[in-house]
């Protein structure tokens, strides 16, 4: 759990379950015992949800509600040594004389206050020719249950439908969306803090970037700090006229950025590839939000022929390809997923998969102009080595697709006369200088290897 950045888990035997949460000192691990068989008796007839299959559901959805931890938690778990302890050892090291019998072993189930969550009745009752109205029905419940003063009163089936102020709190607490959210948190941020689960984005809302990203053409322009795109979501933000940055401008202040703080301006989109880890990243000082590609030391080689390929494919970036606006090493240790990352590339966000809104009318034109595209970058001197739908975007700004994760070797297809002749083919796209894929090439901070004879 704690090498994958997971706080929450669970033990199964097929019987008992343990679950697992570490707390925000990674060093501590909380457990609590469930043993279904013996939690439920078929004299409770509100007994749904203590079944194995109810309890794992509840568990799930408070692990997945739950915020990710922060930078400083994978820091101080970083430092935790692996228990090697064997427990026989330890007791032979005891005298007999001080050794204490251990607890009991046996399981008693915990005592749970009535609660009627189900909207189903598990037992046979008559059902009223009339709906009863709040207080005859409390009445009744309080007989029903006798002693169980201060317990919610369970209605007959079917509910009354609650009324619009019942129903308004209802979905403020369960839905999350919009101002929503926001109030569901506050309200409960003294009883999490209790816990010691306060979530980290109620404390500080920045975490969560609302800016939406910029334009591949946006980014574009940043190269010769050229005009800046009208159609961009953030181009109040850009400056006035001109971009006053160039892409090596950005790449730099990002990472500048990164080391002064891991958290505000960086959100984990927890998508992750073979060899990438994906984050939406902003420049808080000018609102340039771009997509960044993290990597571990393990997946470097993959991550620098991504960066060649780039390099190959500058006269199509932003039309057929994302831009790439340049790379970096951080600075400090930046985890993700448990992974400490060693370098990241800073690409344009290009859309969504194209299946995804292809249709049976449209799918065969989509397919030719994918087999144009690859076509092209295959022109550039590249062979894009896994065409899968995943792998091909929709944008909308552009009216096309975008081939994306050129993390395989970049092939050379043909000789290198056909290919400087691929190139000289005139086109429609902006010329060379104007594209951040040159600073790639020529300011990349990536590791570079030394030649070797015959290479």
């Amino acid at each position: 759990m704690v090498d994958v950045g997971v706080q929450h888990g669970y033990i199964c035997t097929g019987e008992a379950f343990i679950c697992l949460r570490i707390t925000e000192d990674p060093s501590v691990v909380q457990y609590y015992l469930l043993v279904p068989n013996r939690d439920v008796t078929d004299e409770d007839e509100l007994r749904l949800h203590r079944t194995a299959v109810a309890q794992v559901l509840a568990f799930t959805l408070n692990a997945v509600q739950a915020d990710p931890p922060s930078q400083a938690w994978y820091d101080a778990a970083d430092h935790l040594d692996t228990w090697e302890v064997e427990y026989l050892n330890i007791l032979k090291q005891i005298p007999e004389s001080v050794r204490k019998e251990p607890p009991s072993s046996e399981y008693k189930p915990p005592s749970w206050k009535p609660v009627d969550r189900s909207p189903y009745m598990l037992r046979r009752r008559c059902q009223p020719d009339f709906q009863p109205s709040r207080k005859s029905k409390g009445t009744d419940d309080e007989d029903e249950h006798g002693d169980e003063a201060g317990a919610p009163s369970s209605p007959p089936s079917p509910s009354p439908p609650p009324n619009n102020a019942s129903r308004r709190a209802r979905g403020d607490r369960g839905l999350g969306l919009g101002l929503g959210r926001g109030r569901r948190r506050g309200r409960g941020r003294e009883s999490q803090k209790a816990c010691g689960c306060t979530p980290k984005r109620a404390e500080n809302p920045k975490n969560a970037i609302q800016d939406q990203y910029c334009t591949m053409k946006c980014l574009r322009g940043l190269a010769k700090k050229g005009p800046l795109d009208p159609q961009c979501p953030n181009v109040r933000r850009h400056g006035h006229g001109v971009h006053s940055i160039n892409a090596r401008d950005l790449t730099r202040l990002l990472s500048d950025q990164l080391s002064r703080d891991r958290e505000i301006g960086f959100e984990q989109l927890h998508i992750v590839g073979r060899t990438g880890f994906l984050l939406k990243a902003t420049l808080l000082s000018r609102g340039y939000t771009v997509v960044l590609k993290a990597t571990s030391a393990e997946q470097l080689p993959s991550l620098g022929q991504e960066v060649k390929a780039y390099h190959h494919l500058r006269s199509l970036q932003g039309t057929h390809v994302p831009v790439c606006v340049g790379d970096f090493a951080p600075r400090v240790r930046y985890w993700y997923h448990g992974q400490l990352m060693a370098h990241m590339l800073v690409l344009s966000w290009v859309g969504i998969r194209a299946n995804k809104v292809m249709t049976e009318q449209t799918a065969s034109s989509f397919r030719e102009q994918c087999n144009e595209v690859l076509e092209k970058i295959s022109a550039c001197g590249v062979i894009h080595s896994d065409q899968e739908w995943r792998n091909i975007l929709w944008n909308e700004e552009t009216g096309g697709l975008v081939i994306i994760d050129f993390e395989s070797p970049p092939k050379i297809s043909g000789s290198r006369r056909e290919i400087f002749r691929a190139r000289q083919k005139p086109t429609s796209r902006l010329p060379l200088g104007e594209l951040p894929g040159n600073l790639v090439a020529q300011e990349s901070t990536f590791p570079r290897k030394t030649s070797q004879p015959g290479q």
